[in-house]
């Protein structure tokens, strides 16, 4: 389990929001997306990331999570996408 496990649920947050995006059923598999959007960013394995897509609301628990350590809500986190 992670040290940190707050940046952990942040990062399989974005994961699920990323395969959110670019998942179509009946259009493409979740190992395309996979492939195509998850592993060059975020270094894992396909069984990891399935792990990560079938989890549990992934978004409350970091609610609780937050809670507990008394930090901004999901909403006031900033998250950087671009790249440099």
């Amino acid at each position: 389990m992670a040290y940190n496990r707050i940046n952990l649920l942040k990062r399989n947050l974005l994961i699920v929001e990323i395969t959110n995006k670019h998942y179509e059923a009946g259009y493409n598999t979740y190992a395309a997306v996979f492939r195509k959007y998850i592993e060059p960013v975020y270094p894992m394995s396909y069984k990891s990331y399935m792990d990560i897509i079938n989890a549990p609301d992934t978004a409350k628990t970091l609610e609780k999570e937050l809670k507990k350590k008394r930090v901004k809500k999901i909403a006031e986190l900033e998250f950087n996408f671009e790249k440099k």
